[in-house]
């Protein structure tokens, strides 16, 4: 019994490294709206949420039943068979969730306990069944089937319903208040506000009331009894009390709402949410003390699983606990949170994800269903409910440093009042629902319904929602396959698979967080550069001057290794090409963003420069075009096996490559010390480039009918050669174009010195 007891301390160490991870994907459920509509502070939204999560835990108790017997029959199985089950999904859940974390992809920990709990105990039946000779189909006698038929229903027809009431009650809502929603919220949204409330308050105290684990059934039955008298007095208290708010303070009671709706919400995911971290511990040390009670412990039947059974509460409380200082520790839950508000912002921003091409193709085609629907409803109904939906009239909060909110008070209310309600819902018919899932998808709903996505980000929005529903289908899949890898091995191994999967974790942890990190400080700096207001033509000049030596920096580096790389025929070293030139290409997206920025700053007498501007950004997207189309080639040339360069042209190109990084360094330093050639000495160093480099094609077209040189190899090399002059032509270009932009700042500069002056 000894290794058994093992089995069980790792057991429940996991399931406090699970809690850890699971909160912080979990995290974005109840926080999203609060953080994204700026109702409050961070840190006082973590302490709402804290309460909730505390006070939540303790009505979880009548969950965890489905860690026991919510998915196979216990029945079948030995205490040794259940613990290797237990123990599969655990190092599984926290794998697939560290994973989904580090990337900030809000997950179904629902779906993963699930699906690892199938995999785990599909795979000990195939086991047993194979090793008495029995018939295969006898598996699935093991399995609870159709109670996992009913919680992967219960889960689609939850998104179902998600998408259906978030979209509804948010447009209705936002017909009654617009976008300009304080002057009539003051007026009659009391009454709206005491609704909303209502619901919270109904489906998380009454209807979850019974799952805790110290309800009796004398209160359970008495707040059945009384629920409409329990109902009306909810809604006619906090109706009256938003009205006094409105009426006789300047807060904005809406605010209330949101943190209230934080709070129950916290509450109904701790309560429906807990079982997926601390069930398969809790159940694997009731079936290791169920299993000492009698005289053959490793092979009796954990029969005594199947009956009904309460956690005691201080487990409860302290699971609720390493909950909470997760929360307020994990930066991990804060990047899962970041992409939920992303997806969900109002108005432009920092996209988090490029666009698919099915993304494209399915919001063409959703504008064309619109753009057809529209044409049936008329004019004068069609104007007026634009006008209700005005988004120019949109009032969003500060925070104190004046960060605006990514959406408002009332699509908050709304996001709340829907999700905690359906999860409530399914917590009093004991059904494990997503609260990612629900919260997740109501969340876009009433983006969508708010007319957040507009053309210049629908596409990058879907591509971000498609991601992030693709995360939850290979959510299933994965965690079934890692539990059912991990219970063979512990099934043949024993104590030894047991710690090289605790070491793998240990590993993973490591490694996920260096990428987290670095991965964090790419966006943090992306949401900066977004930030940045130049009001001065001296700031702008420093600006440009940094991310110029910056992009020429990054350019040189990636020229000497795509030339290094074709040159030793290295793929090793020409993937690290395309990498770099796609951070390249990114980068130049970037500055051109900043750089238009940066003009809508200026007054009309200062967009004179425009046309300059113009030219640099023209030339950093030539440059970068140019370069990734170099690195595209010249790895696919490597990668399919072509013939090497011989000598004359490794020399070649080596001259080309030594002539162009000798431009890079004279525009780095120009820049850098603001001492620039004249236009006739840059048009002098283009030609000279370019007369070099064309004899050296015209040198190697003439090679082509020489023994060993194919018409391929040739064909790479003019490649290489001319990507290499185009980005020569366009540093020239950039060169004198800066160099008219600081001539014309620093001229600008002279007539506001004299301004202030006179």
């Amino acid at each position: 019994m000894e290794i058994y007891l093992f089995f069980v301390v790792v057991l429940l160490i996991l399931g406090a490294i699970d809690l850890n991870v699971g909160i912080a994907n979990d995290a974005v459920n109840f926080l999203n709206s609060a953080v994204g509509s700026k109702a409050s502070t961070f840190r006082k939204a973590l302490i709402v949420a804290a309460l909730g999560v505390l006070i939540g835990v303790t009505f979880s108790s009548g969950m965890m039943e489905i860690a026991r017997k919510g998915i196979f029959n216990p029945q079948f199985f030995t205490m040794p068979e259940l613990l290797i089950i237990f123990l599969a999904v655990m190092f599984a859940d926290i794998i697939l969730l560290d994973f989904f974390n580090t990337f900030g992809l809000p997950t179904s920990t629902t779906v993963s306990l699930v699906s690892g709990m199938f995999g785990g105990a599909m795979t000990m039946a195939i086991i047993k069944t194979l090793d008495a000779n029995q018939d295969l189909s006898l598996v699935f006698t093991y399995l609870n089937t159709s109670k996992i038929l009913s919680i992967y229903t219960a889960i689609l027809v939850s998104i179902l319903f998600a998408f259906f009431f978030g979209f509804i009650i948010q447009f209705i809502s936002r017909i009654i208040f617009t976008f300009k929603f304080r002057v009539k919220y003051k007026k009659y949204g009391a009454i709206w506000g005491g609704i909303a409330l209502t619901l919270i308050n109904y489906f998380i105290i009454i209807e979850g009331i019974e799952g805790a684990s110290f309800a009796t059934p004398e209160l359970v039955k008495f707040i059945e009894i009384n629920v409409w008298y329990v109902l009306g007095g909810t809604f006619l208290f906090w109706t009256i009390v938003l009205q006094i708010i409105n009426t006789f303070t300047k807060f904005n009671s809406l605010k209330l709402i949101v943190l209230i709706g934080t709070f129950a919400l916290a509450w109904a995911f701790a309560a429906n949410d807990l079982v997926n971290f601390i069930g398969a511990p809790l159940a694997g040390m009731a079936a290791y003390q169920a299993a000492g009670n009698y005289s053959d412990p490793l092979n009796v039947l954990m029969t005594d699983l199947s009956k009904p059974a309460k956690a005691d509460t201080l487990i409860l409380l302290l699971a609720g606990v390493i909950m909470i200082t997760t929360l307020f520790l994990s930066k991990k839950a804060r990047s899962v949170t970041r992409t939920e508000v992303s997806l969900g912002r109002q108005e432009e921003g920092v996209e988090l994800y490029e666009s698919y091409p099915i993304a494209r193709a399915l919001v063409r085609i959703i504008l064309s269903i619109n753009n057809f629907f529209l044409k049936l409803i008329p004019t004068k109904i069609r104007n007026w409910v634009r006008g209700r939906l005005d988004t120019s009239r949109l009032e969003l909060e500060r925070d104190a440093e004046g960060n605006e909110a990514s959406f408002d008070l009332v699509r908050a209310t709304v996001n709340l009042m829907v999700a905690s309600a359906l999860i409530s819902v399914g917590t009093h018919l004991k059904l494990p629902l997503s609260t990612t899932y629900v919260t997740f998808i109501v969340a876009m709903s009433t983006a969508l319904a708010d007319r957040a996505w507009g053309t210049e980000s629908a596409v990058y929005r879907v591509s971000g929602v498609m991601t992030v529903i693709g995360g939850w289908l290979l959510t299933a899949i994965i965690a079934s396959l890692i539990a059912a890898i991990i219970s063979v091995t512990i099934y043949y191994t024993s104590i030894f698979g047991v710690v090289l999967f605790l070491g793998l974790v240990a590993f993973l942890f490591i490694r996920t967080a260096l990428i987290h990190k670095k991965r964090d400080e790419e966006i943090k700096l992306a949401e900066e550069r977004l930030k940045i207001k130049v009001e001065k033509f001296s700031e702008a000049s420093d600006y440009l001057a940094r991310n110029l030596i910056d992009f020429t920096s990054k350019l040189k580096e990636s020229i000497n290794t795509g030339y290094t790389g074709a040159i030793k025929r290295n793929l090793k070293i020409l993937k690290k090409f395309k990498k770099q030139s796609k951070e390249l290409r990114e980068l130049s997206d970037t500055i051109s963003k900043d750089m238009l920025n940066i003009v809508q700053s200026f007054d009309e007498s200062a967009l004179e420069s425009g046309h300059h501007f113009a030219n640099v950004l023209s030339a950093i997207n030539t440059i970068s075009d140019s370069n990734s189309h170099f690195a595209s080639i010249v790895y696919n040339y490597v990668d399919n096996n072509h013939k090497m360069f011989g000598d004359a042209h490794i020399s070649d190109l080596k001259k080309v490559n030594k002539m162009l990084v000798k431009v890079i360094d004279t525009l780095e330093e120009s820049i850098k010390n603001g001492n620039y050639f004249s236009k006739d000495k840059l048009k002098e160093m283009r030609t000279e480039f370019q007369q070099t480099s064309d004899k050296m094609l015209i040198s190697h077209i003439k090679g082509i009918k020489q023994n060993g040189i194919t018409p391929r190899m040739i064909n790479i090399i003019l490649h290489i050669i001319k990507d290499t002059q185009h980005i020569m032509e366009q540093l020239v270009e950039l060169t004198d174009s800066y160099k008219q932009i600081q001539t014309d700042l620093k001229t600008k500069i002279n007539e506001l010195e004299k301004n202030e002056k006179s």
